[in-house]
């Protein structure tokens, strides 16, 4: 029953006939207006009015006297309003009818108002003013299956009249994380219709924070775990954006993240940010720490390692990388994918292998995110830019991490609006954004390198060869000879040379990049070292050389020992014999053994430049002089780290 309803029926019971007594002349005739019943001659006041208690004032067949004591309206034939007169609502003898067993009588109860909006009727609603439970067949017929959050336990489904009788619809606000649409990303069926997260955006699933860096430390993730910078200033970001990211050029500048939602110990997590060092010596530096910053035991570290700055995760006493290396002057897009105890390194979207990691965090207090200082054994601070970091509780698919590297419309590094560091570096990026990983490395094409990313040095169109000896080699040096036909002739000499040093040579100097290996140019020697220190030589003449520097370097124009390998057996001659080191001379540097293995001479009056499979300094017959020659490849030492 109504708190209103019963209020008025307990009214109309006290406005009964009171018999009359005392001084008759005091009291008040019939249609006079009245407070009381007491103040009526008649003894009855309803409305405001003194009635007749054996008078029918609205004609409906029942007395006035009647009508009060029965709760209904003496001035009005349908007391409820739902078009049966009050005399048809009542029993025989007109006593009461109560369909519904509220205490309240069918006269004053609507056969067809719906005051809580339930589908029952108030004449057989027993809850006026709560909605009462709608049968199972309501709600099999109106309501989602009980699936999903629908399904879970302590799910109400019902069936409400919102807008009239004539209108059912369910009810789902009693269930617990519903939606109308889906959007949330909670690995539930929010809108129960047998799907999971279909509305959603999968990136948001699982979000811990999301640390834009835009200039400042806010976190836009669902948590509001708000970062404080120390010292960190804010720079361009990867788009160019001004303050669209946070630059750490001094010992100690770091972003505290508050860390309180993070992902601990053994559990599942992803982390995700852009960086760009800054060029400088190869000494491991710290992206972030997370853990116990009290003790280094209980911590996790990603940093950079090596001149290639190869990310490394550290975990207690265990060191994981796998040749995912962030160039720098180059902003690079590193994740790490923590499942358990399962770690995988991923740059620009690409997966680099999984290892598995020999034990979990063990956290002795609350734990903190470092960004930008490292722990352990990466204690050096990270200098360069980084930007757009986010946590996630959970492990991140192959496609989510390649569609985050993609966001914002990013070319493939190498392209003219992207340069790379190297062609090593386009060989690890892999492949533009969009599409497939690919099951090979990209294929042997022309890209764009910037040596040095914002520096001074312009970026150059280069030939960059995947295949050759694992890929990742950048095409330095094409050349032919000028006799070789009389190969160990004073007037035979390699033609052009690079512009290394040699004051005797008397064969044209190129600086143009070779684009094919059938084109003979040469990249500017000053630019070198900065392409990679590896050398490759590749020539029909002899086998293809692939030597690393020792105390010697050829891109360093530094004499000395050199560690070299048969990278491809081309020759039939003095198989496994390899140069051990390099000399410069006035016409050219040599590459030699127990003597001369390649020299490549620049004079056309004197000596001739070798091509020897087993390293004597011997003349050889070109059988095809027309098109007799080599080209030189560069690459940075692929060792890892370094």
């Amino acid at each position: 029953m109504s708190s209103h309803l019963r209020s008025l029926f307990v009214l109309s019971l006290a406005l009964t006939v009171t018999p009359a007594c005392g001084d008759e002349s005091t009291r008040r005739p019939l249609g006079s207006r009245c407070e009381l019943a007491a103040e009526c001659a008649s003894g009855l006041c309803a409305d405001n009015r003194c009635l007749d208690p054996d008078g029918d004032e609205d004609l409906d067949g029942l007395a006035n006297a009647l009508e009060i004591g029965l709760g209904t309206d003496p001035l009005d034939p349908d007391s409820d309003g739902d078009e049966r007169g009050d005399a048809d609502e009542l029993g025989q003898a007109f006593t009461p009818v109560d369909s519904d067993g509220d205490g309240l009588p069918d006269a004053i109860e609507s056969a067809t108002a719906d005051l809580d909006r339930d589908c029952l009727v108030d004449e057989l609603d027993p809850h006026n003013d709560v909605p009462d439970a709608a049968s199972a067949d309501r709600i099999a017929a109106l309501c989602p299956a009980p699936t999903g959050v629908c399904g879970a336990p302590g799910a109400t489904l019902a069936v409400m009249c919102f807008d009239g009788l004539d209108a059912p619809s369910c009810d789902l606000t009693a269930v617990a994380h519903h939606e109308p649409d889906e959007t949330s990303c909670d690995a539930r069926d929010n809108d129960c219709d047998g799907t999971v997260d279909e509305g959603c955006d999968p990136l948001v699933r699982g979000l811990v924070g999301h640390w834009r860096l835009d200039g400042d430390a806010i976190d836009s993730g669902p948590h509001g775990d708000h970062g404080v910078i120390v010292g960190a200033t804010p720079s361009a970001d990867r788009f160019g954006q001004p303050a669209g990211a946070l630059r750490l050029s001094s010992p100690g500048d770091h972003v505290a993240v508050a860390a309180t939602h993070h992902p601990r110990g053994d559990a599942t997590a992803t982390y995700a940010i852009w960086v760009n060092p800054d060029p400088g010596p190869g000494a491991a530096s710290g992206i972030f720490t997370f853990g116990d910053p009290t003790r280094p035991e209980r911590t996790s570290a990603l940093a950079l390692d090596g001149a290639r700055r190869c990310a490394t995760w550290r975990s207690h006493t265990q060191v994981v990388s796998d040749r995912v290396c962030a160039p720098a002057g180059h902003w690079s897009h590193i994740v790490v994918v923590k499942d358990g105890r399962a770690l995988t390194l991923h740059i620009d979207g690409r997966a680099h292998g999984t290892v598995a990691l020999d034990a979990g965090q063990d956290l002795g207090r609350e734990p903190a995110l470092l960004v930008g200082l490292g722990d352990g054994d990466a204690r050096e601070p990270f200098s360069g830019a980084i930007d757009d970091l986010r946590v996630w509780d959970r492990a991140l698919d192959p496609d989510e991490i390649e569609r985050l590297f993609g966001e914002g419309d990013l070319v493939p590094v190498g392209d003219p609006a992207r340069p790379a560091r190297s062609c090593l570096h386009v060989r690890d990026a892999g492949r533009a954004p969009g599409e497939a990983l690919p099951p090979e490395p990209p294929p042997t094409d022309t890209w764009v390198v910037d040596v040095d990313g914002d520096g001074p040095a312009a970026p150059l169109s280069v030939h960059c060869d995947m295949d050759l000896d694992g890929g990742g080699w950048t095409l330095a040096w094409v050349y032919r000879f000028t006799a070789a036909d009389e190969f160990g002739a004073a007037v035979n000499a390699v033609t052009p040379i690079p512009s290394w040093p040699a004051s005797e040579a008397t064969v044209p100097v190129s600086t143009s990049p070779p684009l094919a290996p059938e084109t003979p140019g040469a990249i500017d020697w000053a630019l070198w070292k900065d392409l990679g220190r590896e050398i490759l030589i590749v020539s029909d003449l002899a086998d293809a050389i692939a030597c690393e520097p020792d105390v010697g370097s050829l891109a360093d124009g530094r004499d000395g020992a050199l560690a070299c390998r048969t990278a491809l057996d081309l020759s039939d001659r003095c198989q496994d014999v390899v140069p051990s080191g390099v000399a410069f001379s006035g016409s050219g540097p040599a590459l030699y053994a127990d003597d001369l293995y390649f020299f490549f001479d620049g004079s056309t009056a004197t000596h001739f430049p070798t091509h020897d499979a087993c390293g004597a300094d011997q003349a050889i017959e070109v059988t095809d002089p027309a098109t007799a020659g080599g080209a030189l490849y560069l690459r940075e030492v692929d060792r890892g780290s370094e």
